[in-house]
């Protein structure tokens, strides 16, 4: 793992919390798209 200028445990936590976002983001776009279609 790379850790560049901070601790390895929060560069992962941070990328954990914005893959969550990501996927929240995807998720939702996922189910508007569901329900325009039914």
């Amino acid at each position: 793992m790379l850790c560049y200028g901070y601790s390895c445990s929060d560069h992962s936590a941070n990328r954990l919390k914005e893959q969550r976002q990501i996927d929240d983001r995807i998720i939702s776009r996922h189910t508007r798209s569901q329900q325009t279609f039914s």
